[in-house]
């Protein structure tokens, strides 16, 4: 069968942008950067992660699956987050935004390119999104769901190799329309990650953090 990874900031050790940077591999200040300005008043709370190195991850394209479900509302605005970093060597490393939940009902862009934006307890129905790999080498990737502000009620962030079954209505009440597959291709040079890769090289590459969601 195929597995599917959910997480949920709930009972994480990571918490605010600082932690998230260190836990992720990233330069200090890129959590924050990202998520607190324009006009996002509040801060990054706890934050759940699943996190996978791949060792010598060829240059090439690659997908995943993914779903997301808020469960909070304005202004609580939790979100996903994808985090791409090189390492032993390998240079270079992204951070973007999936879906967070917005400031109002005239907020129609996310803190990246592509980033749905949801409603007070929105959900998202399956996505896919694929990323190209520029350069063969080391890296580090971190999917990520975050609360913001509080962290009363977690998100749910869903990830698998391909599109799953959805047995409610999805409920994106505003913001850009569902990314295309090759959105993010072009944002990523220093290359992303293919759960449908990935899950075929579990047993022999991939370590997942102890003690994540």
């Amino acid at each position: 069968g195929q597995n599917m990874f959910k997480i949920k900031p709930s009972g994480s050790g990571v918490s605010g942008a600082s932690q998230a940077d260190t836990a992720f591999g990233l330069t200090s200040g890129t959590v924050s950067g990202l998520l607190e300005t324009g006009g996002y008043t509040g801060y990054i709370q706890n934050i759940g992660y699943a996190q996978f190195t791949f060792s010598n991850l060829a240059a090439g394209t690659y997908s995943f699956a993914w779903a997301y479900a808020a469960g909070d509302y304005q202004p609580y605005n939790d979100g996903a987050l994808i985090s791409i970093v090189g390492v032993n060597g390998t240079t270079g490393q992204s951070l973007l935004s999936l879906a967070r939940t917005g400031l109002g009902s005239f907020d129609q862009s996310g803190p990246s390119a592509g980033s749905l934006i949801l409603g007070s307890y929105g959900s998202t129905d399956w996505n896919t999104t694929v990323i190209t790999v520029g350069t063969t080498g080391d890296y580090l990737v971190t999917f990520a769901a975050y609360n913001w502000t509080d962290t009363s009620l977690d998100p749910t962030f869903f990830l698998s190799a391909s599109t799953g079954s959805f047995t409610g209505t999805p409920a994106v009440t505003y913001g850009g329309a569902v990314p295309e597959p090759s959105t993010y291709a072009a944002l990523l040079g220093v290359g992303a990650l293919g759960f449908a890769a990935y899950r075929r090289r579990a047993s022999r590459r991939n370590k997942a953090q102890p003690g994540q969601p």
